[in-house]
């Protein structure tokens, strides 16, 4: 699961390059604010799903015996 939270992470970092770059390549374009505000939605859903996910994985951390955790060796694992 940490996996799964640190390529979140790594997903949000690239989105505040996104901003900054579309910034410097865009601004005075009339469809930059609609840019600028879908890249900030991104952001905010990725830090909505990294918490979703650090939630997911305290609980795991904290109940290994939980059903739904017990025996997962990987992430993979829950998928299937």
């Amino acid at each position: 699961m940490q996996e799964t939270i640190d390529a979140i992470e790594k997903a949000k970092w690239e989105v505040v390059a996104a901003i900054h770059r579309a910034g410097r390549a865009f601004d005075t374009h009339s469809e930059y604010p609609v840019l600028l505000g879908r890249l900030q939605d991104c952001l905010k859903t990725l830090e909505e799903t990294k918490n979703q996910a650090v939630r997911i994985k305290s609980a795991a951390d904290s109940d290994p015996g939980e059903p739904y955790f017990a025996g997962r060796d990987s992430e993979f694992d829950a998928a299937s």
